[in-house]
């Protein structure tokens, strides 16, 4: 929890200032992990289509700020932040090698990371005091990218002319915007604290070349957060 509350204090402060941000606000730091709807990923070689699979979760880690226009029993706002995310797995990508039916299979060794910043409007309710709620919803711009650290074929070898190609030792980035919409909701703590949790759809098309393939974010993000009213 401290290390959380270190976290708040130099992330929302900094993301305020370079935003110009000067009215009250609700600062959050947000950990939790994106579940992906499909998490099946594609390479196209010549005339081959490799169809693989990646985690169906992804960490993800954030902070955010709710620039507060109204905060009475509704309220309402902007707001906007930025997460990040990772994994470093294998993926196995495979399909039928040429006419023979043949099966081909290789297994790739690979780094992802991802940053994304969004921003958009939110509204909110306060039943009581101690308690909010809160939805929001607005676009986002995702980076990402790719390094293949080794990429293994495994039996049987695929035929002639039917080879796969992996960028090994190679980055692959991309950049997309897609679109977000979240709701959650906190309790108080002593001191203008709150804690809460939280659901995040989004939505996003990434190109990975040939190191990780073709993949569509779409899915929710599940997460704790840590709230200070600043």
């Amino acid at each position: 929890m401290r290390r959380s509350l270190t976290a708040l204090a130099l992330l929302v402060p900094t993301f305020s200032v370079a935003a110009g941000v000067k009215d009250p606000l609700y600062g959050q730091v947000m950990f939790g992990e994106l579940k992906l709807n499909d998490n099946n990923v594609t390479i196209t070689t010549d005339d081959d289509v490799y169809e693989g699979e990646i985690p169906d979760s992804i960490p993800y880690l954030g902070a955010a700020a709710q620039v507060i226009w109204k905060d009475d029993v509704i309220g309402y706002g902007w707001e906007g932040g930025g997460f990040f995310s990772w994994y470093n797995r294998s993926t196995s990508f495979y399909a039928s090698s040429g006419g023979s039916g043949t099966t081909v299979r290789i297994k790739v060794d690979n780094s992802f990371w991802a940053i994304e910043t969004f921003m958009g409007l939110y509204g909110s309710f306060k039943p009581m005091d101690s308690l909010r709620f809160y939805v929001g919803a607005g676009p986002l711009f995702l980076f990402a990218t790719t390094k293949i650290d080794d990429a293994q074929p495994d039996e049987p070898q695929p035929l002639s002319g039917s080879s796969i190609v992996i960028d090994v030792d190679d980055y692959h980035s991309d950049f997309t915007i897609g679109g977000y919409a979240r709701a959650g909701f906190e309790f108080r703590l002593p001191n203008n604290y709150w804690v809460g949790a939280s659901v995040r759809h989004m939505q996003a098309d990434l190109d990975m070349g040939k190191t990780l393939g073709d993949f569509d974010i779409d899915g929710e993000v599940y997460y704790m957060t840590v709230t200070k009213k600043l």
